[in-house]
């Protein structure tokens, strides 16, 4: 990201109410935009965002969501790590050509971390 994109822009929302270093405020937020339950977007922006990171299926369409859920719970199969989280996770299905087939989009934000 070159260092005028605005996503290095230092004013954030969640910094005026004292969040910017917050991790599961960001994910938690983005979960929001991104399912349909309450803010009246539908599915429009998940589905802009996956026909974005589409780079194999040209001929996507009728995506489906089954679900986004932020701070997705997962068990972790070393003695040392216990239970871990994703930070957002998306599921679904899509028609390509004459077939349906599933996609999974697992969001790891990270904040202060370097690229």
């Amino acid at each position: 990201v070159p260092p005028d994109d605005p996503l290095r822009c230092s004013v954030s929302l969640f910094g005026t109410m004292d969040l910017g270093r917050l991790e599961t405020a960001h994910t938690r937020a983005m979960a929001w935009l991104l399912d349909a339950r309450e803010h009246g977007f539908g599915h429009r922006l998940l589905e802009a965002l996956l026909l974005h990171l589409n780079t194999r299926e040209r001929e996507v369409r009728d995506i489906r969501v089954g679900r986004v859920q932020a701070e997705y719970a997962v068990a972790c199969y070393s003695k040392d790590e216990g239970a871990g989280r994703i930070d957002i996770l998306a599921e679904g299905d899509w028609t390509v050509g004459r077939s349906h087939r599933s996609w999974r989009l697992v969001i790891e934000a990270k904040i202060d971390a370097e690229e």
